[in-house]
């Protein structure tokens, strides 16, 4: 009574499946299982190392995204530089409409992106008696001021921003 090592004789795996008594029956019922088991284990494990490498290639994806998005956000990006710090929106301290009793709708040439709506809003907001918000989707700054527009003034703030207005309509 020996032990039989390897594939019964019909197998073609030739994979070498276990080691059984020769003379036992069962053993060999068992081992013609495994033959025709063994295959499947391989590919099983075949499909675990490639789901394995495709969630860690998803997760290299994701990890640049996240890098490219926070890139951008603290540094800009597209028309602005990617390599230049995004400016910090200036804060009006007064923010109540019916303080500033004169309106001005700018249109402005240049602007691309939120960070040029930033730079131009900024420029405005940094003359006193101005509070303006700017529209990137039509391109329009309404400007609130306290006292009477100077047309002069608000184009050279938005030049100096880098930006032109090629449009200018005030209420008075």
């Amino acid at each position: 009574m020996g032990y039989f090592v390897g594939c019964h004789a019909d197998c073609s795996s030739g994979m070498g499946c276990v080691a059984v008594r020769e003379d036992e029956k069962a053993g060999q019922e068992l081992l013609r299982k495994l033959c025709r088991l063994q295959p499947k284990l391989w590919y099983g494990r075949k499909n675990e190392i490639m789901e394995y490498i495709l969630v860690m290639g998803l997760a290299a994806i994701l990890a640049w995204a996240v890098r490219s998005v926070y890139r951008k956000m603290k540094y800009g990006g597209g028309c602005c530089g990617e390599h230049q710090a995004v400016e910090k929106k200036r804060v009006v301290k007064d923010r109540n409409p019916s303080h500033y009793p004169y309106l001005v709708e700018l249109t402005i040439a240049g602007m691309t992106c939120e960070n040029c709506a930033r730079r131009v809003e900024n420029a405005l907001d940094a003359q006193e008696g101005v509070w303006a918000k700017v529209d990137i989707s039509n391109h329009r700054a309404k400007v609130r001021l306290k006292t009477p527009p100077d047309e002069t003034a608000l184009r050279q703030a938005v030049i100096q921003a880098g930006y032109v207005v090629t449009d200018f309509q005030s209420d008075h």
